[in-house]
Order: C-alpha cells, then structure tokens, then sequence
C-alpha cells in the first residue's frame, strides 16, 4: 500500500510570516511645531521635531503592545494531513484536520507578561533619555547663540578700532620708532581677532545649522526667537522623593526585565500540556466515515529541570539589582555635585562686574588713548581682555545652566520648565 503525505503550515506559522508582510503603521505620528514666538517655542519644537525622540503618545502605545503580548495565550495550532494509496485495487484516503492548544501551567504567562511590562518600561526611558539629551543639547545652543551674538559684535567693534588707529598712523607723515612698533602690533591685532571673528562666526554657523536640520526652522526664524542674556537665576531646584532620570528608570527596568526572566526559566522547568481536538475523514473504496477524538501531550521531566538556565538568569538578575542600586548611589552623588556647582556658578557670575561695568571702563581706556595718555598695546591688551573675559563669563553661565537643566532632569520636571 502506498501513501502520499501532504502537511499544511500550521496557524501559529501563517501568524508570524503574516505579521512580517504587514508592518505596523501606528507610529508614523506627526506632530507640528509652534509657531515660533519666542525662545521657548524653539525648545519646544526641538523636543518635537528631534528625528531621534518619539511622542510620549507613541512610547506609551508601544509598552502596552508589549505588556499585552506578554501576558496573552500561545496561538493555537491548525493542521491538516492528507494520506492516500491503494490496497487490493481500493482507494484509500486518509484526511485528517487537528487543532491544538499549548496550555501553560505554572506561572509561564506571568513571567512573560513581567517580561513584556520590563521591555516596555525600559523603551520608554529610552525615549526618555533621548528627550532629555535633545533638551539640555537645545538650551544650551540656544543660550550659545545670544552669548555669541554679543562675541561677535566684540570681536567686530574691536577689529574696525584696531584699523582706525592704523590709518591714522598711516596718514602722518613720520613715525618714530615706538609709534612704528605700535603700528606693527595693531596690524597683528587685527590678524588676530579676525582669525577669532572667523572661529566664533563658524560656531554660530554649525549651531544654526543643526538646529535648523532638527527643527526646521529658518537660521532667520531661530536667531529671531533667542533667549535673553540670563541675568535672574532661580533658587537651587529641590529634589522631593526619589530621583526620576531616565538612567534610573533604564537600570530599573533591566531589574524587572532580569526578574521575569528568571521567573520564567524556573516554570520552563515544569511541563505545558497541549490539547488536541483531531477529526478525520476516512474513504475505503465505496466505504466512507468519520472518526473524532481528542488528545492531550505533555513532556516528561526526566532528564533535566532547566537548571543551567535557572542559575543563570538567578546570577543576571542580582547583578541587574546590584548595578542599580550602584546606580542609584552615583545619581545621587551626581546630586549634589551639581548642586554645588550650579550654586558656585551663580555666586561667581552675580560676584563678576556688570556688562556696562565693564563697557563704560573701556570706554574710558578709548578716552584716555585719544588724548594721548596711553600707548597703543595698552588699548591692544584692554580690547583683548574685554573680548576673553566675556568669553570666560559665557563659559560660566553655561556651566551654571547645565547644571540647572541637569537638576530639573534628576526631578522630572524639566518638560514644565521654561527659559
């Protein structure tokens, strides 16, 4: 007697290869910026617009999938055999139709289900970390570009005096040897702040440039919405409970990721039954009938109870823990670092002399070399000493403004902050 076997995919098999031809297109979620107002309508089309940071909406939807998915019964299972031959010039057909369904004991789906919620937490905090970077990235080139429009315009006032005192030295008729080395100095001077006019107009240049590509807005439209120079500084941010940045939440997750997976490798050590509900359609030449039946299949634990797996998952687990408990402890050093320095940069920056401090003791230093009471390196020194100390006071205030965003990070309030 001779049989031809045909076996068909089963359902759970036509599930997977279905799901890779018909992707997901829930995500595609477009969110439009503000109209730009003012700086923090910039911020907050940077928050928006990042290609790397997703909607909360988004991150919110993709956690759930994955809990559901965790928690949900293994597709059941469809086949279908086909047997046909002949005996003694009668033909035999054999069809028969199963459906199983894998039944799991021993608290299989809730591990997964752990598993899933554990994915989906720490998908968010990946998001969340992402934002966070986007944010503190977003401020502290928006405060770069109000501080170096002021550089810039240094630079410039002090390049067009330096060629002023240069022609006028040209235009006498004869120079006397320390008038000809003052002449000399002003024309490297000048080579030397157009060199640094050329590196802070690049600066701006690439700054504008990345901002436009993450926002985009016009290099027009951002320089329009700057922020203001920073001038009044906030109280140092109280940090009420425990600490809410994404580092925390990622290295907890990887806790609760660890720990379902180590609940899951101890009920992989117990069996799943599987149940069977079989029909058949039988032909024997003239004669046709059906059978049913049902059957139940279970692995027998005899050699192994997954122990290797148990151990291992057991030793991730307590290095997940041990890891964010560390984690936890440098956060909280990070802390008060930051406090410190945010409260010695701004006792620093209120303890510096005002701009117009400043700006009225050059202006005085210009007075006294018309009138001939100073030599011109002086004024050379004095131009260079205004340009480096407003540099060296914008390299404190951003110091101090990172520290401050930094904090209202470790809080979990920096997306209801504003600038």
């Amino acid at each position: 007697m001779n049989f031809l076997k045909f076996r068909f995919f089963s359902c759970s098999s036509m599930t997977a290869i279905a799901l890779g031809f018909f992707p997901l297109f829930g995500y595609s979620e477009e969110i439009p910026c503000p109209i730009p107002k003012q700086a923090n309508d910039i911020l907050k089309c940077v928050q928006i617009k990042h290609p790397e940071v997703l909607s909360e909406n988004v991150s919110n939807e993709v956690s759930e999938r994955l809990a559901r998915q965790g928690a949900a019964w293994k597709n059941p299972d469809i086949s279908l055999e086909s047997l046909r031959g002949k005996n003694l010039g009668s033909t035999l057909v054999s069809t028969e139709v199963r459906i199983s369904q894998t039944i799991e004991v021993s608290g299989k789906r809730s591990a997964r289900q752990s598993i899933g919620e554990a994915l989906g937490d720490g998908f968010k905090a990946e998001s969340l970390s992402k934002l966070e970077e986007v944010t503190l990235n977003g401020i502290k080139s928006l405060y770069r570009l109000t501080q170096l429009k002021d550089e810039i315009a240094k630079a410039e006032e002090s390049i067009q005096r330096f060629k002023t005192i240069k022609n006028q030295y040209q235009q006498r008729p004869k120079l006397n040897p320390e008038q000809e080395l003052t002449s000399g100095l002003i024309q490297l001077a000048v080579s030397e702040f157009e060199i640094k006019l050329n590196r802070l107009e690049t600066e701006k240049k690439t700054i504008l440039a990345d901002l436009s590509s993450s926002t985009t807005l016009t290099a027009a439209t951002l320089e329009k919405n700057l922020p203001p120079v920073k001038t009044n500084w906030p109280e140092t941010p109280k940090i009420d409970g425990a600490i809410q940045s994404s580092s925390i939440l990622k290295s907890k997750a990887q806790v609760n990721l660890t720990e379902g997976e180590w609940k899951e490798a101890r009920a992989q050590a117990w069996p799943e039954f599987t149940v069977s509900l079989i029909g058949t359609d039988n032909i024997d030449g003239s004669l046709q009938y059906q059978t049913y039946g049902a059957g139940i299949s279970m692995p027998f634990p005899l050699f192994q109870r997954n122990e290797g797996e148990k151990s291992l998952k057991a030793s991730q687990y307590s290095k997940a823990l041990k890891v964010h408990l560390r984690n936890i402890e440098k956060q909280q050093s990070d802390l008060k670092n930051l406090i410190q320095l945010y409260e010695a940069s701004v006792k620093n920056l209120k303890n510096t002399p005002s701009n117009q401090s400043v700006e009225t003791k050059h202006k005085k230093a210009e007075s006294l070399f018309s009138k001939g009471l100073i030599a011109g390196p002086l004024i050379i020194e004095t131009h260079r000493q205004l340009l480096e100390y407003t540099q060296s006071r914008n390299e404190e205030e951003l110091k101090a403004l990172e520290a401050l965003w930094t904090l209202y990070i470790l809080n979990g309030t920096f997306l209801n902050q504003t600038l």
